[in-house]
């Protein structure tokens, strides 16, 4: 028995030290800085979750440390954090036959004559909340920092957002993509943003390295998700005035081999405003049945995003983002998913082109006072159409035969307190197919956001 007590005491001793033992830069949060690392931020115990500079809406939410702490708490170098996001949402659609969307695509807008096109709708859920966890363990003097998030927005079924590690500049899982800006989303009610923006969420190996306070690079290497219009095994119908003319289809898809390659180089001024240039090069894999043997061919893909974000008098804000290229319409909200990276060209059906495209958007952010704030949002999407097009439109060639289209919103917001506001926003959206027929949307939300 005695052996026993004094085993038991000398695993107690052993244990003990682990627990109460923490050196000095342990007992800090720490945020990730530009270049990917670290910093220390004072000691605290206690966390809290709040917008990032991307905007209220912004649709991200980050840790930071508060001001109090709890005591008594037990030291340790692994520090997980738990928080998230309640949203509850309103929308009243006006026209465009948008029912049952949580957000403003473009091209889901219906023609004026669907008999859908002037219902109007009320729907309110709180779909889009969600739930955050982040863990920081300190690893041979850097953080090894893990990141996982969620929401509802799938029929109420939990979907993964996010959900990366990072260590030393290093970044492994999916997250927001290079070829994104985060610093330009503006604070809006609508789920996805300006439909005109590019938000889009990659599986990646990212590096990113600060040269000073001001510069700061990033280099990625992202999934490939191309897609592309190539119709049925049959090849194509279409229809021309009141003949119908088909011509075969021998392409197929694919699986990609070859990851986008994407660059970013950031400027950020001592005001804390941001200029940011991004690059993305993809090479397009697609097979050509010739005599029932399968052959790979490939489409060179590439554009750039220009984009700004600067810090006015007042807490107002500009953000502005210019991109543009070939083969990258399924980097831009408005056409992600939906066919328009590349269709085929020639009647013979047995080429792929990379088609054309561009976007813009500009928002601006005023506070009337320190709680209330408006923010105004414009955007315009461009996808360009091949030559048959114009010879033989048909809306099966490139999908929902979406060419051009815009975007706008004006809203107002009041923060109850720092985590928590309300919010009513009216947007506007048009969009004109490859047949110049235009169609419009009107749609209103309400709703409250509290960041927890």
């Amino acid at each position: 028995m005695r052996r026993v007590k004094l085993f038991a005491l000398f695993i107690a001793m052993s244990l003990t030290p682990k627990m109460a033992r923490s050196e000095s830069n342990t007992d800090n949060l720490t945020t990730e800085n530009g270049a990917g690392h670290y910093n220390i931020m004072p000691k605290s115990a206690a966390l809290r979750m709040r917008e990032t500079q991307s905007g209220a809406r912004g649709g991200e939410v980050d840790f930071i440390a508060s001001e109090n702490e709890k005591p008594n708490m037990p030291k340790s170098k692994l520090k997980v954090k738990v928080g998230g996001l309640v949203k509850l949402n309103g929308i009243f659609d006006l026209n465009g036959g948008l029912q049952g969307l949580d957000e403003v695509f473009l091209q889901e807008i219906k023609p004026r004559w669907d008999k859908t096109h002037g219902m109007t709708a009320l729907n309110t859920d709180a779909r889009q909340s969600r739930i955050v966890v982040k863990s920081e363990l300190l690893l041979n003097g850097y953080i090894l920092g893990a990141h996982v998030e969620g929401d509802f927005h799938h029929k109420g079924r939990f979907r993964m957002r996010r959900a990366f590690v990072t260590y030393k500049g290093f970044l492994v899982g999916s997250e927001w993509s290079t070829f994104s800006d985060g610093n330009v989303w503006p604070n809006v009610m609508d789920f996805n943003g300006p439909s005109c923006g590019i938000w889009k969420r990659s599986m990646m190996i990212r590096y990113a390295a600060a040269v000073n306070k001001h510069w700061h690079f990033e280099a990625a290497l992202e999934q490939s998700d191309f897609v592309a219009n190539f119709g049925s095994p049959t090849g194509y119908y279409y229809k021309e005035k009141e003949n119908t003319i088909r011509f075969d289809n021998a392409l197929q898809a694919v699986s990609q081999t070859v990851p986008d390659v994407v660059g970013a180089v950031r400027y950020t001024a001592n005001s804390g405003s941001t200029v940011r240039l991004a690059g993305i090069l993809r090479t397009i894999k697609y097979g050509i049945d010739e005599n029932n043997e399968l052959n790979n061919e490939y489409e060179p893909g590439y554009g750039a995003n220009l984009s700004a974000s600067f810090k006015m008098p007042n807490k107002d804000k500009i953000q502005l983002q210019l991109a543009a290229g070939k083969g990258i319409a399924g980097y831009f909200v408005t056409t992600w998913g939906d066919s328009y990276d590349a269709v085929p060209t020639e009647m013979s059906g047995n080429k792929l082109e990379a088609l054309p495209a561009g976007a813009l958007s500009a928002a601006c952010q005023h506070y009337w006072t320190d709680k209330l704030s408006s923010t105004i949002t414009y955007g315009y999407t461009y996808i360009g159409a091949p030559d048959y097009k114009e010879k033989t439109p048909d809306t099966k060639l490139i999908g929902s035969s979406y060419l051009k289209g815009s975007y706008a919103s004006v809203n107002i917001c009041y923060d109850i307190l720092p985590e928590c506001q309300i919010l009513t926003e009216y947007v506007y959206a048009d969009r004109i197919n490859i047949q110049d027929d235009k169609s419009e949307a009107g749609r209103i939300y309400f709703g409250v956001q509290y960041f927890f």
